[in-house]
């Protein structure tokens, strides 16, 4: 079946990476797997980043115009425009940070150090440096991960 044309007539078109090469290249968005996860993921991303993005604006607007006021009533030199002007670019850009993903997955989920005895025999029966079995699991809606399959492999020392 060819969704191609469908997809180029759709006013927002998504095609799955396992797709037809043309679908894939007509749609506005390509998912490279078949995760729906990830399309819920972009869109709370857009939000969020137009949020922040009027945010930024916003103070930047506000903080010139009262500085622009004081300036108009005599309160304030130029030094004091570059020192506010200075600030609120480090406050947007600050705030414009919040949108990095974090290096730690981690998040909502309940950690429980495991028993001492559990590392005992983790530690026994390694023969590098790092225990062969992790030292937290995580504990997620009734399944359980280790820490080690949720950090990013960056994350992990060589």
């Amino acid at each position: 079946v060819n969704d191609a044309p469908a997809l180029a007539l759709a006013d927002i078109s998504v095609a799955m990476g396992e797709g037809a090469a043309l679908a894939m290249e007509t749609s506005d968005v390509t998912l490279m797997d078949s995760n729906l996860n990830k399309l819920l993921f972009i869109i709370q991303m857009g939000r969020r980043v137009t949020r922040t993005i009027i945010e930024n604006v916003m103070f930047s607007l506000v903080t010139k115009a009262i500085v622009m006021g004081f300036a108009f009533a005599g309160r304030a030199g130029l030094w004091a425009a570059i020192a506010t002007d200075v600030g609120s670019m480090l406050v947007v850009t600050l705030n414009g940070m919040k949108l990095l993903p974090s290096s730690r997955k981690v998040r909502r989920n309940e950690l429980r150090p495991r028993t001492g005895q559990d590392i005992r025999d983790s530690r026994r029966s390694s023969t590098s440096n790092y225990p062969s079995q992790p030292l937290l699991e995580v504990s997620n809606n009734g399944s359980t991960d280790t820490i080690d399959d949720i950090f990013v492999e960056e994350d992990r020392p060589c």
